[in-house]
């Protein structure tokens, strides 16, 4: 009697189809990662325009409402004198200045002190950050 010969492994066809099935399964992991990371970062960035903005909003509502003398120069630069209440509960004036820099930046200016608003981090080359100070 003949002895059968012991097929012991893999032939070169299943080998070829395991590793086809392998490449698949790996890209289509890395295509989902990397569609993930794209995601997160475009919502990190709306994040920092929406904090940025709420904070300039809340600066800019803040002076407007101590605000007794008002003067628009252009749509990029205002100025005005609010009234505060010092240590002593006196009345305290200051004059506060607010532009528009650049494209993406708004800055508040009181005394010797500055206040950036800075967008350029919240959006891409292509979108502006539209603020105007008045319709002039």
């Amino acid at each position: 009697m003949k002895e059968q010969p012991s097929f012991s492994g893999f032939t070169f066809v299943e080998l070829l189809v395991s590793m086809g099935i392998l490449v698949f399964l790996i890209s289509s992991v890395f295509l989902v990662f990397s569609t993930a990371t794209r995601q997160g970062i475009k919502q990190d960035r709306h994040n920092i325009a929406w904090h940025t903005y709420g904070r300039l909003i809340s600066a800019l509502r803040d002076d407007l409402k101590r605000a007794i003398k008002i003067e628009i120069l252009s749509p990029e630069k205002m100025t005005l004198k609010i009234v505060s209440i010092g240590d002593h509960f006196e009345k305290k004036f200051s004059d506060v200045s607010w532009t528009k820099e650049r494209t993406n930046l708004v800055c508040r200016k009181e005394g010797w002190g500055k206040l950036s608003f800075d967008f350029s981090g919240a959006f891409l080359n292509k979108e502006k950050f539209s603020f105007r100070l008045s319709e002039k």
